[in-house]
Formats: C-alpha cells, sequence, structure tokens
C-alpha cells in the first residue's frame, strides 16, 4: 500500500503543477526525445550477512514524448528497456562474497516527467539549454527462462521509482537539438512471489528489498518544441 501512496502522491504533485501551468499559459507544442543511457541500479533485494540479489549495470534504449505547458515547465510520457543485462545472487555472509547463481534479466520501465526550465525558451519557441527533471513510474523486472533460480518466471516483480535529475541540450538546427540527462532513480522495493517463497522455505530468511539508489546518464536527439 505504501509504494501505491508513493506514486499517487507523485503523480498528484505533477498534475496539480502541469494544471496550473496549464491556466497560465499556452502549450508550447511537442517534441519527441530517443535516447540511449547506461543504467547504473543498487542492490535489489538482500539480507545482512547473508545474501544480495545485485544486478548490473546495462545499456537501456528508450523514448520520451514531452508536451509543453508554458515557456518554463512542460509534462511528458517515457519508457525504455536495458539490453543484455544480467544479475547475480550473491553469498554476503563472509569478506569475499561468492556468486551462488546468476540470471539473464530486462527491467523494462515506464515513467511521467516534469521538466522545468529556469530561463525558459528563446523567442522563436526553442528549448533554452538547462532542465531540471523530477518523475516517477515503475519498473518490471523480468528473469529469463535460462535463470539459475528455481522457476524464474515466479521471481518477476515490480518496483515503484521516483527521480531527479538534470538534462543540457545542445542545438543541432532550428528544431533540433542533443540531450544530455543524469539522473538519479530512488527505487522503493522489488517484490515477487519467487522472493517470498524463498523466504519462507525453512531454514526462513528475510531476503527483502529496501529503498534503494541508482543512477542512469544518457544522450537523446530531441526533435520539436
Amino acid at each position: 500500500m505504501r509504494k501505491q501512496l508513493v506514486l499517487v502522491a507523485a503523480g498528484a504533485m505533477v498534475l496539480g503543477l502541469a494544471g496550473t501551468a496549464t491556466a497560465q499559459n499556452k502549450a508550447q507544442g511537442l517534441a519527441i526525445v530517443p535516447y540511449f543511457a547506461y543504467n547504473v541500479p543498487a542492490v535489489l533485494a538482500s539480507e545482512s550477512n547473508f545474501l544480495e540479489m545485485k544486478p548490473k549495470g546495462a545499456p537501456f534504449v528508450g523514448i520520451q514524448l514531452e508536451m509543453g505547458l508554458s515557456k518554463a515547465m512542460s509534462v511528458g510520457v517515457g519508457g525504455g528497456i536495458t539490453m543484455g543485462q544480467s544479475l547475480d545472487i550473491n553469498d554476503i555472509s563472509t569478506a569475499t562474497s561468492t556468486t551462488m547463481a546468476s540470471s539473464d534479466i530486462s527491467s523494462p520501465r515506464i515513467y511521467g516527467v516534469l521538466s522545468i526550465r529556469p530561463a525558459g525558451r528563446r523567442p522563436n519557441g526553442a528549448v533554452t539549454p538547462l532542465a531540471i527533471e523530477l518523475g516517477g513510474g515503475v519498473a518490471f523486472w523480468r528473469f529469463s527462462a535460462n535463470s539459475q533460480v528455481v522457476t524464474p518466471s515466479e521471481w518477476n516483480g515490480t518496483e515503484p521509482f521516483a527521480f531527479a535529475g538534470l538534462a543540457y541540450n545542445v542545438p543541432i538546427g532550428p528544431r533540433a537539438s542533443v540531450q544530455l540527462f543524469g539522473r538519479a532513480i530512488g527505487g522503493f522495493g522489488y517484490s515477487s512471489k519467487g522472493l517470498d517463497t524463498y523466504n519462507a522455505a525453512p531454514p526462513p530468511s528475510n531476503v527483502k528489498s529496501k529503498f534503494n539508489l541508482g543512477f542512469m546518464v544518457g544522450a537523446g536527439i530531441r526533435v520539436g518544441r
């Protein structure tokens, strides 16, 4: 329930700000941003001095659609997926961790984003370079059928997340720019039937997901206003 409340609150904040901006200004047009990034996730779940589930960093491809609400603000939706990602289940009961099992995984995600440009837009409608990004969404953790965990499909799970970051645009044409960005991503807890089953099996364990912080850096081509 707490995870759902976090998403509802984040959505209400974005919609509230969007509504205010719309009432005060006319829309400034649409822009599409296909991008390529590198995602560095945090530990997915763990129990101190026992075990951890640790995804590895991986390339990420995505696309984002933005709608301008004012000269200084826009909202958008986006999504993407990791490529060639894997996860290790490590024994951390000793000073040197040992990999007990591994799995090929993917972590597609969808999100909403609010972009704030302190300097607004240029007279021709083009965006100024710097933007502050705030958003949130859901990551879908998917385990490959050739995973070394028992019943991989039962380990498929979801994780709400929120992010904050900066974007910087370098113009390459009247309606296009290279958009560089970096985001800090906070995960609010992965859960799955497989993890619940593992914890319930004797001897009982308490491997669980906590708030975690990961990062993403990337670049895209922003086309439109």
